[in-house]
């Protein structure tokens, strides 16, 4: 597998070089990055560098999975040789997260943990929904205090492999804070409804009792509460980007640094 990644990438880079930047070499672009997710609906990882073990490479595939089957997070493990002369790295990294479309379109759940070892750099990249759970001071601390020592060290493999639990430990519990907020709105709206009902029914009441032409109210508009009623719960989209992944963006949230 690490040798057919290995081809997949050495052959978009001849092509450049052939064909558009004859006598020069090519800048990487993010559509030089072949998509683990197209090659593999269960790799998460793309190591065009080889800084990880066929065993490290695999167990992170296994580890993300889990996480994807347990609350939908996308978690994106990349390296690459060097993406110079590109100088903005951040912004090189959420380029590669949108164009790749990690997450889930309906919660921007994705992450992209990106390392440059030729320009010596690492960036990690939030969506947008997790943003409140894994917040920018969050992501740049570990960058700063657990993987760049590694990666000074020469221990990459080491820093990847904590860069990576961390997320996965950090997003684990996402989708029950959501599901906690969800159930807590849904009780103050259920209290909500019936406080309105309650204060209709006395208003209704009391009319009814100060007039003798009953007839008169009889009859009346339910068009608004049903209005209310199958429209005050639902709402929402899904859908997929294409990509492999299913279809999140980033605003360019998250950290990265050099060592």
């Amino acid at each position: 597998m690490k040798l057919f990644k290995k081809i997949i990438f050495l052959l978009f880079i001849c092509l450049q070089i052939c064909f558009l930047f004859p006598g020069s070499a090519a800048a990487l672009t993010i559509e030089d990055i072949p998509n683990p997710r197209l090659i593999d609906n269960n790799n998460w990882v793309m190591d065009l560098e080889d800084l990880l073990s066929p065993a490290t490479e695999a167990k992170l595939n296994l580890q993300i999975s889990q996480l994807e089957r347990e609350n939908g997070t996308e978690i994106a493990v990349v390296t690459v040789p060097e993406i110079s002369p590109h100088n903005n790295y951040s912004e090189f990294a959420t380029e590669l997260f949108n164009y790749w479309e990690i997450g889930k379109k309906e919660k921007n759940n994705g992450v992209l943990f990106l390392v440059s070892k030729g320009d010596q750099r690492v960036e990690i990249k939030t969506g947008y929904g997790i943003v409140s759970i894994l917040p920018n001071e969050r992501v740049q601390k570990e960058i700063d205090r657990e993987i760049i020592p590694e990666f000074r060290a020469g221990e990459f493999e080491t820093g990847i492999i904590k860069g990576t639990n961390f997320l996965i430990t950090e997003l684990s519990g996402s989708e029950t804070i959501n599901n906690e907020t969800k159930t807590t709105d849904l009780l103050i709206n259920i209290v909500g409804i019936g406080g309105m009902i309650l204060i209709f029914c006395l208003f209704a009441f009391s009319i009814i009792n100060s007039t003798d032409n009953f007839g008169n109210y009889k009859s009346y508009n339910r068009s608004s509460i049903n209005n209310y009623r199958d429209g005050g719960f639902t709402g929402g989209s899904s859908g997929g980007g294409g990509s492999g992944f299913g279809g999140g963006s980033s605003g360019g949230d998250g950290g990265g640094g050099g060592w």
